[in-house]
């Protein structure tokens, strides 16, 4: 076993960063599983289903690693199949030593998962020795199997000798340590922090699992309105055979006796009986619908109500901190506090909390003027740094204020200037609020000496930053002489958002609707500026219009022959329309954020599930505008209208495999090409598929649990009905005993998934569709 490794090895460039997004949700589980069954075979170290148990899902989490191009894992994964593969054979005994080793390996995997959206590449150049040392302790537990005469002689890996013991009928590694020199991250051996912060953080966690259960309740039972509209439909459609039986019993009876009378009563009779039956139905459901609805809405209420925390858990630690700035600046500042009973969502409390001391230090810093000078202006000492929040109008409302010496706004001029931000002419037609928001530029500071509290340029911008990615907003208002007043407007919550959802390129995207000012129909001939920067004017106003789609890095699918949708959006730089394919409408959704180890992803406020399960990303379109402006990217390209799409198009595929990377990246390169793709997770999945929808053409994973590829491909060919139904069999195996198992069970072609299988596979997939 090669346990070298190679910085040529590391550095993968995959074509979809989505893709290592994906599969590090995918090896999270599998790899959790992985490390339970592994502390429960140390328990159990004869049981079989174990093992299997594991080899299974170190196959699975191989092939989807080797999918996105992650030889690390790659090879991490495989050495630890090689040992298992030894268990399972009864030649390799399972103790603590062996266990230890291969948790070692799952650590090293999972940690490798994680850094895998991110750059792997630089985390195991930091951490070199990582995958050659689990490699080593992995391959030395092999070569007590293979060659235990050498391992005895040289010892574990890190050892000096190895240390006799009495032949065994099965060998044993125990004495295989992990090596010493491994720099993978080791777990805290320290206890939990206790206290109020831990437990605010437990009690937030079990919240946020009882809020997403109220929300599926909440849209599971909006299920039942639209269920019943079709019994309605239903009904109306018995009215109206019900009608046409009338009209048949008032013709003309004929000259002989026929038995069609006493049927037609008969067969009123009974369809009398069937609409009050269906009647009697939809009312039982509508009754349902209306109660399942209440519990709902107020079982959702309950749970947000047990999230809410008072507004005095956010600003305890604000009195020493101002207390101690004070000091340090020779300032004499008090604090006062209102609004302490407001209640906020724990969420929002959390981040709030180190935005307040962002602010409060930056009003002592710059806004309160030491004694003397405050004497000299006829104020009151000390100075006062005012904190107060509130609710209105379905917001949350926080206000940090002083009663300083303001913002000086002529200075503020002359700083952005000598910064280059903006002229002096530009800066002359600006009012005073588009002045201020010079403020929240990064790196931009009034004061000329650093402190170590401030003066650096950095504060400002990070609040707003950290508003925005709370869907809310913040103004500065300031009077020269009297203080300045810094308003956040947030959220009630951040779990549930109330939203516009629209189709961009075939994908479904959402803007919150609180920052939605506007949504309206743009005609070509409105436009200005068509290929540098085209705009509109709405009531009087100019509004930039940029192509969502070329922003997200989609197709491009937007017409220059127009019309198109404009959502719009008021940002600090400015009004913008965003150009989307279709607007469907306002939706309440059930806001889930994105995995914090994936990184971060300007623009994208979480994700969320529509009532018809197809998946939508919520947009923070203040944050989209923030980090675009300026950049050429995001300016909208109108490309010419396409034609319908190719033939292909009309083709219907089905794409099975275990793996969710594999299958997504699958469905990602049929549809590419044109084709209708569906999925599905396993063989039993599959067979349902083929049975309620007519394909053509299967591709079907090899191994799978529960129905495996072959068995399908065996089903089908069983099928008359699938009988010639073209299937494509992919695996990782490129033996010759495989393949030719594969084409006796009924593949046409047999593809083995390697460098070139997105070529080979569309080659055969084009073969095998093409027209005879």
């Amino acid at each position: 076993m090669d346990s070298g490794s190679t910085k040529a090895d590391w550095a993968m460039n995959p074509e979809d960063q989505s893709l290592l997004e994906l599969f590090a949700r995918e090896a999270e589980p599998q790899m959790a599983l992985v490390v339970q069954r592994l502390l429960e075979l140390e328990q159990a170290p004869d049981s079989q289903p174990l093992v299997d148990e594991l080899l299974r899902a170190l196959h699975s989490l191989k092939g989807a690693a080797r999918v996105v191009g992650l030889d690390p894992i790659v090879r991490v994964v495989h050495a630890m199949e090689d040992c298992l593969a030894l268990v399972r054979d009864r030649r390799l005994s399972v103790g603590s030593g062996e266990v230890d080793v291969l948790l070692r390996a799952a650590d090293g995997i999972q940690a490798m998962a994680r850094q895998a959206p991110r750059d792997l590449a630089a985390w195991l150049e930091s951490h070199r020795s990582v995958v050659p040392d689990i490699l080593e302790s992995l391959a030395h537990l092999v070569a007590q199997v293979r060659d235990p005469l050498k391992v005895r002689k040289t010892g574990p890996p890190g050892a000096g000798a190895a240390e006799a013991g009495a032949a065994q009928p099965l060998m044993s590694a125990g004495t295989a340590p992990m090596p010493a020199s491994s720099s993978l991250p080791q777990p805290s051996s320290e206890p939990e922090p206790a206290g109020m912060a831990w437990s605010k953080r437990w009690e937030a966690e079990r919240l946020n699992r009882l809020m997403t259960l109220a929300g599926q309740a909440l849209s599971d039972a909006r299920w039942l309105g639209p269920f019943v509209d079709k019994l309605q439909a239903l009904r109306r459609r018995h009215a109206e055979g019900d009608r046409l039986l009338g009209q048949l019993r008032g013709a003309e009876p004929g000259t002989a006796p026929s038995p069609v009378p006493g049927l037609v009563e008969d067969l009123s009779k009974l369809w009398a009986d069937c609409a009050d039956s269906l009647g009697s139905c939809c009312e039982a459901l509508r009754e349902h619908d209306r109660r399942t609805a209440q519990w709902s809405h107020r079982l959702y209420l309950e749970v947000l109500l047990a999230r809410v925390r008072p507004f005095a858990e956010a600003v305890r630690r604000l009195p020493r901190l101002v207390r101690d700035l004070a000091r340090a600046t020779g300032k004499e500042v008090r604090l006062a506090i209102e609004g302490q009973g407001t209640r906020i969502d724990c969420e929002i409390l959390e981040r709030v909390e180190q935005l307040l001391m962002h602010l409060v230090r930056n009003a002592i810093d710059h806004g309160c003027e030491l004694p003397e000078e405050r004497r000299r202006a006829g104020k009151p000492l000390p100075a006062v740094v005012r904190v107060e929040a509130g609710v209105e109008a379905h917001e949350l409302w926080i206000r940090v204020a002083d009663d300083g010496r303001g913002v000086d706004l002529a200075r503020l001029r002359d700083c952005v200037v000598r910064s280059g931000r903006a002229s002096a002419e530009a800066l002359a037609r600006m009012n005073e609020a588009a002045l201020l928001e010079f403020l929240f530029e990064p790196g931009f500071s009034l004061k000329e000496c650093v402190t170590s509290d401030s003066g650096r340029g950095v504060g400002l911008d990070v609040v707003r930053e950290a508003v925005h990615a709370m869907r809310g907003r913040i103004q500065v208002f300031t009077q020269p002489g009297c203080g300045t007043c810094f308003e956040l407007r947030l959220p009630l919550t951040l779990s549930v958002v109330r939203t516009l959802v629209v189709e961009v390129a075939t994908e479904v995207y959402a803007f919150p609707l609180d920052q939605v000012e506007r949504v309206t129909r743009v005609m070509p001939e409105d436009v200005d500026g068509l290929g540098e920067q085209p705009f509109v004017r709405v009531q009087g106003q100019t509004v930039a219009l940029v192509s969502l789609e070329s922003l997200l890095g989609l197709e491009p699918r937007l017409s220059s022959a127009g019309p198109w949708w404009a959502v719009m959006v008021r940002t600090a730089q400015g009004m913008y329309g965003w150009l989307v394919d279709r607007c469907l409408g306002e939706r309440e959704l059930l806001l889930q954020p994105l995995d914090p180890r994936l990184g971060r992803f300007p623009g994208l406020s979480g994700t969320a599930v529509l009532e018809d399960g197809r998946p939508v990303v919520v947009l923070a379109p203040l944050e989209l505008a923030a980090a675009t402006q300026g950049a050429r990217n995001w300016r909208i390209e109108m490309r010419p209208a396409r034609a319908a799409h190719p033939p292909a198009g009309q083709r219907r595929i089905l794409a099975v495999d275990d793996s969710a990377t594999a299958r997504e990246m699958t469905r990602r390169l049929l549809t590419q090409r044109g084709y209708q793709a569906d999925v599905a997770g396993d063989g039993w999945e599959a067979w349902q598929a083929l049975h309620q929808h007519p394909y053509d053409l299967v591709l079907t994973d090899l191994e799978m649990p529960g129905l495996d590829g072959l068995e399908l491909i065996r089903r089908i060919r069983r099928d008359p009905r699938l009988l010639h139904l073209p299937v494509i069999l992919m695996t990782w195996r490129a033996d010759e005993a495989g393949r030719r198992r594969g084409y006796e069970a009924g593949a046409n072609v047999y593809v083995v998934k390697d460098g070139q299988v997105a070529s080979m596979l569309m080659a055969a997939v084009e073969r095998l569709l093409a027209p005879s």
